[in-house]
């Protein structure tokens, strides 16, 4: 019974990751999004500046939607990121419950899906047991990525 208990958990721990993984990733995407936005406005703010009957200024109805879409940007930014944040959360209780349980957590490489959580028990030798307690959400994608070789 105990076994399947810690079976469940495990199983909660990787779906956790997987959607970390996800937030993870889009993170990055919208990360590459706002360098492509900032490199856009750059290169247009010579020509929202450019001078109309003889002043330099900006019609502020032309802003308006530029205002609209930044806004929209970081909210999704945002919601990705407590997203990430959230399932990091939910990875590290499970990892810390299995933990108080007797059980060491280990990385265990997945042919297809990169990396994935494992357990062993307190006596076993495991190369790769993840210290929970110094796990924080920057490391988790780091420590979880897949090892050359």
């Amino acid at each position: 019974m105990q076994a399947k208990l810690v079976e469940l958990e495990l199983n909660e721990i990787n779906r956790d990751h997987e959607r970390y993984e996800r937030a993870h990733a889009r993170l990055v995407v919208l990360a590459i999004g706002l360098v492509i936005g900032l490199v856009l406005a750059l290169i247009a703010l010579p020509m929202l500046l450019w001078p109309r009957n003889g002043t330099l200024r900006i019609v502020p109805s032309s802003l308006w939607p530029l205002a609209v879409l930044a806004a929209v940007y970081v909210a999704i930014t945002l919601a990705t990121y407590l997203q990430r944040q959230r399932a990091f959360r939910r990875v590290r209780q499970g990892c810390l419950k299995l933990r108080r349980a007797g059980y060491r957590i280990s990385r265990q490489d997945v042919h297809f899906s990169g990396s994935t959580f494992g357990v062993t028990q307190i006596g076993q030798d495991d190369p790769n047991v993840l210290d929970v307690n110094r796990l924080s959400a920057g490391s988790l994608h780091a420590v979880m990525e897949p090892r050359a070789g």
